[in-house]
């Protein structure tokens, strides 16, 4: 990792974490540096690597964090991006949109989220969007 990214890394600006994400060296961030990363609230699910979400805890990610958190999660564990909640068969996107999260439904869209994924009560994220005011 070059030196401007640590730099940058220890800036914690979410600009400044989105592109670290996004780019091709955030696989190489340490322990050390992610604590540098993410010195805010709402990143505690990242702090330990191994533990895995599940459904569940993502789709809360969705709900209550922003879209970086999201992507920052999906680097580690991108088998979520469409997984559904056993009881009702939502996605990350179903929430997110529930929730007025455009920042992360925008951030799911573009990680190829499935946006025709339909829901056991045959809805799509753009359903719900209509239903909760959300278009």
């Amino acid at each position: 990792m070059s030196k401007r990214s640590v730099e940058q890394i220890s800036e914690g600006t979410d600009d400044t974490v989105a592109a670290v994400l996004q780019s091709a060296e955030h696989a190489q961030v340490s322990d050390a540096q992610l604590d540098l990363l993410l010195p805010t609230d709402g990143f505690e699910v990242l702090r330990a690597p191994s533990a895995a979400l599940d459904v569940d805890a993502f789709h809360a990610t969705c709900t209550h964090e922003g879209a970086v958190q999201v992507r920052a999660v999906l680097s580690r564990q991108p088998e979520l991006l469409d997984a559904r909640a056993p009881e009702t068969r939502w996605t990350a996107l179903h929430a997110a949109t529930k929730s007025g999260q455009s920042d992360t439904v925008r951030a799911l869209l573009e990680l190829g989220a499935d946006a025709a994924a339909r829901t056991w009560h045959d809805s799509t994220a753009l359903h719900i969007a209509a239903c909760h005011g959300q278009c």
